[in-house]
């Protein structure tokens, strides 16, 4: 998925994720114990992962669809054999490293939130805890490909999979403590998840993008070309985050978010005549970005706490942040890159004649 303003949007929420996870964990009793100043504004930036939500609707309608027939442009099987190659090997890296880390600096382990985790299992406890979102990726793989990819007509399906998480029944059975219920109510609420709507807010735009692209490079372009630059959608994501608060799931900030993203993915959808090569790499990097933050984030706590607890929190914060992006970064370019292009090289059907990429080469 190569469009330079959707990249840029991947970007910003990889980074306001890691600017989270810092500065919630910073305030933790075994690291600094207080607050930064920028506390209630800082911990918002995990919306980032309802706007990646968005992004991947998008981005899997328009790389599994062709321009204006919105047929498929690849089979069931292909796109479950891509999907897998992209998303699980480094996530079991991630994983391994994670646990790896954990025993050497504690002795011990839980391992069954390590195996749920790696096989995405959809109930019970996530160790890292931020693979949870994959295992709502994985739910909206297989309900999209199965809607649109199998050669059935069963878009009603995935219709009802996005709406059916706000009817009052289901509201009121997703109260509570997840960790106290059965298993199989877990399972469904994970299955019903009110993000379920933002996978659908952004294939909606998806399917729009490959009917008209004409729209978004043309018509769009000139009526909000003074927006399309990537401080433009930075200043919007800084915006959403002074209004967004709260739970990231509960279904009122998943509907208000909704309208938020929207906007931004539109703009990001537009055709850009310049391309920031910063945020374009890090929109690329920004998968690796999100995986690996929480282990180094955690181990520069540790070690800033102990030899500098007297600096600033939000000095703190800010540099360890920029440290862990810089060596997910590296672990992108010098792991993710070339293990994905060996994978798809070794286990993908490659098809005589490509077609046409999505975005024009920079």
């Amino acid at each position: 998925m190569k469009i330079a303003g959707v990249q840029y949007l991947r970007a910003i929420a990889a980074i306001a994720v890691v600017l989270d996870h810092c500065c919630g964990m910073a305030a933790f009793d075994k690291y600094y114990g207080r607050k930064s100043i920028l506390f209630d504004f800082l911990v918002s930036g995990s919306f980032g992962v309802n706007l990646f939500f968005l992004i991947s609707g998008f981005i899997i309608v328009v790389s599994s669809t062709k321009f204006k027939s919105l047929t498929p442009s690849k089979t069931l099987r292909d796109f479950f054999k891509a999907r897998a190659i992209r998303i699980l090997p480094m996530m079991w890296l991630t994983i391994i490293s994670y646990a790896t880390l954990r025993i050497l600096g504690r002795g011990s382990a839980e391992w069954h939130s390590y195996l749920n985790a790696f096989f995405l299992i959809p109930f019970g406890d996530y160790d890292p805890n931020n693979i949870w979102t994959l295992r709502q990726e994985a739910i909206f793989y297989i309900i999209f490909g199965l809607a649109f990819l199998s050669g059935r007509k069963l878009w009603p399906v995935f219709l009802f999979w996005i709406l059916i998480p706000f009817l009052p029944q289901i509201t009121t059975l997703a109260q509570g403590v997840p960790a106290s219920r059965p298993i199989g109510h877990q399972i469904l609420l994970n299955l019903l998840s009110p993000v379920n709507v933002l996978f659908g807010g952004g294939a909606t735009i998806g399917l729009l993008y490959r009917k008209r692209e004409d729209l978004f490079h043309d018509n769009m372009n000139r009526v909000i070309s003074a927006l399309q630059t990537w401080p433009s959608l930075v200043i919007m994501f800084l915006i959403a985050m002074t209004i967004l608060k709260g739970d990231i799931i509960s279904p009122s900030n998943v509907l208000l978010s909704l309208p938020i993203f929207t906007i931004m993915l539109v703009i990001g959808a537009i055709e850009y005549k310049k391309i920031n090569r910063i945020f374009y790499y890090l929109g690329n990097a920004s998968y690796a970005i999100y995986l690996f933050h929480l282990q180094f984030v955690s181990a520069f706590l540790g070690i800033f706490s102990k030899h500098a607890h007297g600096m600033p929190v939000t000095l703190a914060i800010a540099i360890i942040s920029a440290m862990t992006i810089a060596i997910s970064c590296a672990i992108y370019s010098f792991v993710e890159v070339p293990l994905t292009k060996y994978l798809m090289t070794k286990l993908m059907h490659r098809p005589k004649e490509q077609s046409a990429p999505i975005a024009p080469a920079e």
